[in-house]
């Protein structure tokens, strides 16, 4: 390899599947010239030992054990570590497929490579439409990266793309400790802040292993990191040079959609009076509602939407609840 990588990973309580994501690093042609960091944030089953053979047997392989701070502590912890010229995180459920190494530093370089992954190991790429060509430069981010940024979640991750370190270093980008939703976001997308130009890979160099029990987010928790994530977002374009009044009102939009979603769900599955009270914390903020009304409908694909919107709009919080509780026992009905 023309120029030298850190692999930082994260490791707690992941020993049934940490020697697959470190021996997929070590398959790699080159791997010797690898740096890989595991990082041990207080690992209480067998990682902690996996990690010391690995190193033992590895003179690329650093171990670092530390008591459990979250995986935000953990990355931050190998980036003070690193010594190579870029960054790459690898989860330690996850891999990387053979061959992915030599394909990162092909064609121009960028001060940031983002490459296609896939999920569970279904060999399809999630990013592969998003982006037209391969390399972008500062002055084409309003139309292309930044797009992406606002509309794609899958975007998100920062397991897929490769940082350089002189820029994280120098501009003390990390990821932020106590977060413990959208950090890998908010590293990303800080880190994009300092950058001039991008790079698209389009082939799946990554396997992210989703557990379908843990897939589906908290309803409790649904609507207030959609809205945590927003005031980050409109502070975040609000402050970068771009078109800011377009991205910001994208953001607005997808806050909107996605807690009226949250809406509905509190309805159908919370106890009616749990429902009553979420739904109310919801129409009471000023961002949310104010944005909804933004949105003048004039046709309604559907009598459902033209109740919920007129319900929204007068604030009718028990009919709320009430209406989605009797769809939800509809839908039973008629399956």
């Amino acid at each position: 390899m023309d120029n030298s990588v850190s692999i930082i990973v994260p490791v707690y309580n992941s020993e049934k599947l940490l020697s697959r994501s470190i021996d997929s690093v070590l398959s790699q042609p080159g791997s010797s010239e690898i740096e890989i960091i595991l990082v041990d944030d207080g690992s209480t089953d067998g990682s902690a030992a996996i990690c010391d053979r690995y190193a033992a047997e590895n003179n690329n392989i650093k171990v670092i054990h530390q008591a459990n701070g979250g995986v935000s502590a953990a990355r931050n912890t190998g980036i003070k570590a690193a010594a190579s010229d870029y960054l790459l995180f690898l989860d330690s459920d996850d891999y990387y497929e053979p061959g992915a190494f030599e394909k990162l530093f092909e064609g121009e370089a960028a001060d940031l490579v983002c490459f296609d992954y896939c999920v569970n190991g279904d060999g399809n790429g999630v990013l592969d439409k998003k982006f037209e060509k391969s390399l972008y430069q500062k002055s084409e981010f309003d139309d292309t990266l930044y797009r992406v940024m606002v509309f794609d979640t899958s975007f998100y991750s920062s397991c897929n793309k490769m940082f350089k370190r002189s820029i994280v270093v120098e501009n003390g980008v990390e990821f932020p400790p106590g977060v413990k939703y959208g950090e890998d976001m908010i590293f990303v997308y800080t880190y994009i802040r300092y950058i001039s130009s991008f790079k698209f890979i389009r082939d799946c160099l990554y396997c992210y292993m989703l557990d379908q029990s843990t897939a589906i987010s908290s309803l409790n928790k649904s609507y207030e990191h959609c809205y945590e994530q927003f005031l980050w977002l409109r502070d975040y374009f609000g402050t970068l040079e771009c078109d800011s009044d377009f991205l910001i009102g994208e953001c607005e939009g997808l806050f909107v959609f996605r807690t009226i979603l949250a809406l509905e769900q509190a309805g159908e599955e919370l106890r009616l009076f749990d429902s009553i009270k979420y739904i109310k914390s919801i129409l009471n903020n000023d961002d949310f509602f104010n944005g909804y009304k933004k949105y003048n409908y004039t046709e309604f694909r559907t009598k459902h939407d033209e109740i919920m919107y007129g319900l929204i709009n007068k604030k009718r919080t028990v009919l709320l609840a009430l209406f989605f509780k009797f769809n939800k026992l509809r839908s039973k009905l008629l399956r």
